[in-house]
């Protein structure tokens, strides 16, 4: 028979983490998982069981930014013929970056002006 542990999350730990926290977070683990989760907190000497699902949480998180990353990078390789970047090549686009940025002012200023 497996055997489950419920582990509450109180309001105190979840404040420091979260903007709006419900009262508890529940999470019914296995006994194995239980075993593992203690095991986990001991290694990285973590403070709970909440500190643990925190880190895990945020692990997850960069994950999902770094594949965005990765995905928007092969869209950028798949695009086309690659250009050389040569210092040439940064000098033009600073430059025309600055312009577009300078005319954006001027029509704010302007606007601002009617």
């Amino acid at each position: 028979m497996v055997q489950y542990r419920q582990v509450d999350f109180s309001e105190e730990i979840m404040m420091s983490t979260l903007t709006a926290p419900p009262p508890h977070v529940p999470a019914i683990l296995t006994q194995t998982l239980d075993e593992f989760v203690k095991q986990q907190i001991a290694e990285q000497e973590l403070a709970d069981e909440a500190a643990y699902f925190e880190k895990l949480a945020e692990a997850q998180r960069q994950r999902k930014i770094w594949d965005y990353y990765e995905q928007e990078v092969m869209k950028a390789l798949e695009s086309g013929e690659p250009i050389p970047l040569t210092p040439e090549y940064w000098n033009e686009f600073l430059r025309q970056r600055k312009e577009r940025k300078n005319l954006c002012h001027v029509e704010v200023c302007h606007i601002e002006e009617e």
